[in-house]
């Protein structure tokens, strides 16, 4: 079974004081469900992180998305801890890192020392990570380790355009 995590940063900087960006960040998160939730054999999990990560819904549990609150947005970013967060997921359940698919929804680079638990991780590069930056502060993205190929950097005006071919590069 293949397991897509759609990583979301819910930090104070995601939204800006542009409570919009909820809405945005939340179509695109349901939209990749979506898209994902269709194939056959897949089991998907939304992650939100800022000071810390949880796992926020999964396609397991029967019940559609439910939107990310306003007040769910806030603190600094921590990206480390969704990823520790996904090694623990994945160790747990016996998971082969080239079974998994990891979608980054942020609008730019973390504030902690993420690269310690990516390399934790997923060591040899094995899990396909893909990024999608958005917002006032997409540009400073470093990319979270992800290949160049695989990082779409969209305003708010492209986001159709945006998710399909973040679809598209998960869906290989």
């Amino acid at each position: 079974m293949i397991k897509y995590f759609i990583v979301v940063d819910c930090s104070g900087s995601a939204v800006s004081d542009d409570t919009s960006m909820v809405g945005m960040i939340n179509d695109v998160t349901r939209d990749l469900i979506s898209e994902i939730d269709s194939y056959n054999g897949v089991d998907v999990r939304v992650i939100c992180y800022a000071n810390d990560a949880k796992v926020y819904w999964e396609s397991s549990n029967g019940h559609g998305f439910l939107d990310l609150p306003e007040t769910a947005f806030g603190e600094r970013s921590n990206l480390g801890k969704a990823y520790e967060l996904i090694e623990k997921l994945v160790k747990t359940e016996k998971t082969a890192l080239k079974d998994c698919a990891i979608a980054l929804i942020s609008d730019g680079e973390s504030t902690d020392d993420y690269k310690k638990a990516l390399s934790s991780l997923d060591e040899k590069d094995e899990s396909f990570r893909v990024a999608i930056s958005f917002g006032n502060y997409h540009y400073t993205t470093e990319r979270h380790g992800v290949k160049d190929d695989r990082v779409f950097t969209k305003g708010v005006e492209d986001r159709d355009d945006f998710i399909e071919k973040a679809v598209e590069i998960l869906s290989k």
